[in-house]
């Protein structure tokens, strides 16, 4: 297979972004403020990514007032509308950090064929660019402006702004784990409820942004397959009031009164996703510890029983199974919404279950294998909901939010596809007296060999559907390709290597019509040199890439 791999790894050189310099950020704070505002994109353009970001990251991660950033947003347009790089002295220096962070985030919410809505974009260029001038705006503080709650907000819009641009998952769980110690270091660890010196606004600000942190870590850590910067015990807050954020005001002296979970308001999905934070919590810090599962298998399947309860015990809207949830969702970032909840919970579940089932005591735990399976289907079920090809047409008609999920939730999709390629394997082994046998007819929703590779290839359709577009990378694609074509038969071992390879070249010929100019300069530089290409780091990269992945299948 090595002119196959050859050009396959061409062609991961040619889908990557190119690898640019550092650009030149000014080090004084006064040029530094003007090249973040010069920075700025239109109004039309910032008005559309403003209301991205708000409608679809304001919902689980909750770090601003959306008010009050919406306010400051229309000061910023107008300063810059009137060719003035100067700040006003009511506005203060953090804003602009800020809102570069937020547009760096929700330029990812768009769909490259897609011209209907407007064909102005923020390059990849200039994003890499804003991260970075965000970055060096952090670094250029001192002293007590380190210790503050605008600070703490722009650092989590700035880890925000580096998942959505592929930051790699050790990167963003030690950013997460200084982000929580910064956090812990402003005290907002601790309910600030006792302190009268806090006005109620802040405190509700204080809580929300340090649940968001929290979940933040709790995630990335998981990416990570590593522990979390704090345990479930290290900090205690008063639950959040369920209110829309207009219902917030800086002089408030009371609460206003909350509204029933049956209500959506900007606080119901924090809420709705934090009542299992510390469960999460708990559970991630035991994966990321010394497992012992002939000791700790019970006990990671009770822990798996708790985030089954908590995904039953979300409100009605975050169910789209339920009558109820379906007609909360007509809205298509409240059906988003719903999705990065149940994925938020499923992650650290699936997880659970698939250290069991893919261990040597798999057949002592049949409910371990049953839950890793139901879990990858669910989250891969969540492709068909955005995919604008099977989706409900009057909700969903683009491919945004499908592009999304594939860049926000990548390694859940491929983890997903691998544990139904597991079990797809499983069905080969299997003999018509197998034990597990009437096991299998008493499941609620029985599911097949066939149906489960349909599922496979339906994702796999919509993993080559995006090549060459923003987070599609051939390292995630080819495991899967060969993957599900290993385990399709017990054929023999030249029977396999075929189908593994037939696999491969239906990515090669999908990087072929995507791409022909990458096919022809290949064969050229072969030609040329003589068949050896200057890419052989590369190539190693992918080939490696390719059967490590398959192999754990």
């Amino acid at each position: 297979m090595s002119v196959m791999i050859h050009e396959l790894a061409a062609y991961q050189n040619a889908f990557q972004p190119k690898y640019k310099p550092r650009h030149v950020i000014p080090h004084d704070p006064d040029e530094l403020m003007v090249e973040m505002m010069k920075a700025l994109p239109s109004g039309f353009l910032f008005g559309i990514l403003q209301a991205r970001y708000i409608s679809n990251w304001e919902t689980i991660w909750r770090v601003l007032h959306i008010g009050t950033f919406m306010k400051e947003c229309d000061q910023i347009a107008q300063i810059r509308d009137s060719g003035s790089f100067t700040l006003l002295p009511h506005i203060q220096d953090c804003v602009v950090p800020q809102i570069l962070a937020m547009l760096s985030a929700a330029s990812r919410l768009s769909d490259p064929n897609d011209r209907s809505s407007t064909t102005e974009t923020v390059s990849d260029e200039q994003t890499s660019k804003n991260c970075q001038m965000v970055k060096a705006w952090l670094d250029g503080l001192h002293g007590k402006a380190l210790v503050n709650l605008h600070t703490l907000q722009t650092r989590t819009l700035l880890l925000l702004a580096r998942q959505a641009n592929l930051a790699t998952p050790s990167e963003l769980w030690v950013e997460s784990g200084i982000l929580v110690r910064n956090a812990m270091i402003m005290g907002l660890h601790q309910d600030p409820e006792p302190w009268d010196a806090i006005p109620k606004f802040d405190k509700e600000l204080r809580r929300k942004l340090w649940i968001t942190i929290v979940e933040l870590d709790l995630q990335f850590s998981l990416g990570a397959g590593m522990p979390s910067a704090l345990s479930s015990s290290a900090f205690t807050m008063r639950e959040l009031v369920n209110v829309d954020d207009h219902d917030l005001s800086e002089d408030m002296t009371e609460y206003p009164a909350s509204k029933p979970l049956t209500v959506w308001t900007h606080a119901l999905p924090q809420i709705a996703l934090g009542a299992s934070l510390r469960h999460r919590l708990h559970i991630i810090n035991m994966l990321g510890g010394n497992l012992n599962l002939e000791r700790d298998a019970q006990m990671l399947l009770q822990q798996a029983a708790i985030l089954e309860k908590a995904l039953v015990s979300l409100p009605t809207q975050f169910r789209p199974s339920t009558r109820a949830g379906n007609s909360s969702n007509k809205r298509l970032y409240r059906l988003f919404t719903s999705i990065m909840i149940d994925v938020s919970i499923r992650r650290p579940l699936m997880t659970l279950y698939r250290v069991i089932s893919m261990s040597s005591l798999s057949s002592r735990y049949p409910e371990a294998r049953k839950g890793a399976l139901r879990c990858a289907l669910a989250i891969l079920s969540h492709l068909d909901a955005l995919d604008p090809s099977v989706a409900d047409l009057n909700i969903v008609k683009t491919r945004d939010y499908l592009n999304l999920f594939h860049i926000l939730r990548k390694s859940d999709i491929l983890q997903s596809a691998l544990i139904l390629c597991y079990e797809i394997k499983s069905y080969n082994s299997r003999s018509p007296t197998s034990d597990d046998e009437p096991h299998e007819q008493e499941d609620e929703f029985p599911h097949t060999q066939y149906s489960l590779t349909r599922v496979v290839e339906n994702t796999l359709n919509s993993l080559i559907g995006r090549l060459g577009e923003f987070g599609s990378d051939l390292k995630d694609i080819l495991p899967v390709a060969v993957a599900v074509q290993s385990v399709r038969s017990d054929g023999t071992l030249e029977e396999k290597n075929g189908l593994m390879k037939r696999g491969a070249e239906r990515v090669l010929d999908a990087c072929r019509r995507v791409r022909p100019d990458v096919s022809a300069r290949h064969k050229l530089g072969l030609e040329q040199n003589g068949n050896k290409s200057d890419s052989i780091r590369e190539d190693n990269q992918v080939s490696s890439s390719l059967f490590s992945y398959s192999s754990v299948v």
